[in-house]
């Protein structure tokens, strides 16, 4: 791994997502080959904002952008907005993959939902853009990830709904980046399929917009709702009277 010029836009941009403690730090780690993430033990999330490093591995320059966990208690709904555009921005012109990274043997139910999380978020065409990054491979007791999955039902699904991309990975800091060279090969395949294009902000700004919409129905409704209410009650107590 070597530094470069940052004012080059890298040959991926690399988005990661996790639940909370899957090990998504460490992955950034691993990914650059290098100590450019603080990471820790912990089921609370050590990123309290977005970050990115950057770095060449294998010839490619590379960005990998680092988000606090999606169920972030610490974080209110508009610091989670907030760092939502940030990591955008961050990513300009756009991320060419987000990481779904999932810690293997501990699968909840915020983890069944956060490839939903992600469509809510950005957009339905953003699951075009995401790989399942499966953590802690080496602790399944003797079972190979294949089996595990094999096992699996509701990791099967969530690899579907992710168009069947899925890789393992092992933060382990061995020098060995075999497995970092196979999960840039399969991120520069989903690319490829992807017409060579990358998740882009108008994208994520027109998943914005239909969002508020349907904030702005719903506040519609539920004034309605109140006015009858209301009305119905000015109603019976003109009856009463």
């Amino acid at each position: 791994m070597t530094d470069f010029d940052s004012e080059q836009p890298a040959d991926l941009r690399i988005v990661l997502v996790e639940k909370t403690g899957a090990g998504k730090s460490s992955t950034g780690n691993t990914i650059l080959g290098r100590k450019a993430f603080t990471e820790e033990a912990s089921f609370v999330s050590v990123t309290e904002t977005c970050e990115k490093q950057s770095g060449v591995v294998d010839g490619r320059k590379i960005d990998v952008i680092d988000t606090p966990g999606l169920y972030d208690t610490t974080m209110s709904e508009e610091e989670m907005k907030s760092e939502k555009v940030r990591c955008i921005e961050m990513s300009v012109p756009g991320p060419h993959a987000f990481l779904l990274v999932i810690r293997l043997g501990r699968f909840t139910e915020e983890e069944r939902n956060t490839v939903k999380w992600i469509q809510r978020n950005f957009g339905e065409e953003a699951s075009m853009y995401t790989i399942l990054l499966f953590t802690h491979g080496d602790q399944l007791k003797g079972k190979s990830v294949e089996e595990f999955l094999a096992e699996s039902k509701e990791l099967r699904k969530l690899i579907n709904i992710s168009g069947g991309r899925y890789h393992s990975l092992i933060n382990d800091k061995r020098k060995d980046n075999t497995r970092v060279t196979e999960l840039l090969n399969k991120i520069e395949e989903m690319v490829s399929r992807n017409g060579g294009k990358h998740y882009t902000n108008e994208m994520y700004q027109e998943e914005q917009r239909k969002i508020n919409e349907e904030k702005e129905r719903k506040r519609q409704e539920e004034e309605k709702r109140d006015r009858e209410r209301r009305q119905e009650e000015e109603e019976e107590e003109e009856k009463r009277n």
